[in-house]
């Protein structure tokens, strides 16, 4: 993928938010792992987030505004670390194929015997 390309990730947050581009950290802290509002502001306060927060005015009475873009960065990659730790774990390796959505509804589907249709 191309450096700044839109991520599946980025267009299902901008869904999520209503096609903004910022949100107030209160609105996406869970994203970012934390359990509450004020672990999160804690975080910010101590320069501990993971990912960039500003402030429109820089006053420190003004919400910290998180960019989607550096979100879905965050947690893209936070996802692509647990795939590598998942292939460690299981032995997998590259060319080993993963099973995808597609190939589990085709183990459910009508076309195999195997499978009794509900009901």
């Amino acid at each position: 993928m191309k450096p700044n390309m839109p991520t599946q990730t980025l267009w299902m947050l901008l869904a999520e938010f209503g096609g903004r581009p910022t949100v107030p950290l209160t609105e996406c802290y869970h994203h970012l792992g934390y359990p509450s509002i004020k672990k999160a502001s804690d975080a910010a306060r101590d320069l501990e987030l993971p990912v960039p927060f500003y402030r429109l005015e820089g006053s420190q009475k003004n919400v910290r505004l998180i960019h989607l873009t550096d979100l879905a960065a965050f947690i893209d990659k936070r996802v692509a670390e647990a795939r590598d730790e998942f292939k460690k774990l299981h032995n997998l390796n590259p060319s080993q194929k993963r099973i995808s959505e597609n190939d589990r509804s085709d183990e459910n589907s009508d076309n195999n015997p195997g499978v009794r249709a509900a009901g």
